[in-house]
């Protein structure tokens, strides 16, 4: 659940940088993090949106889908391999 959380987060935050042409909340978010100012924040910036969504990519994926996926598989496959195939 901390997961999907933390994914929708990154979300979030990337689709309110989409909102609006330009690089707004990112930069800004350089400005604090790193202490950049200018062109510096500006592509500190574009760094940081990149990072966004490859951990949006990687949070979602192997911490949401692939657990439900093997959960999902484990609860039809399991009744299947002891001989119960009415429980699956």
């Amino acid at each position: 659940i901390m997961a999907g959380i933390i994914g929708g987060a990154l979300s979030v935050a990337i689709r309110m940088e989409l909102q609006e042409p330009g690089i707004q909340i990112f930069s800004g978010l350089a400005q604090m993090v790193y202490g950049m100012q200018g062109d510096a924040a500006i592509d500190g910036g574009k760094s940081m949106y990149n990072a966004f969504g490859a951990a949006h990519g990687l949070i979602m994926i192997f911490f949401m889908v692939m657990p439900a996926l093997i959960g999902g598989f484990a609860n039809w496959m399991v009744p299947i391999m002891i001989g119960a195939p009415d429980m699956a």
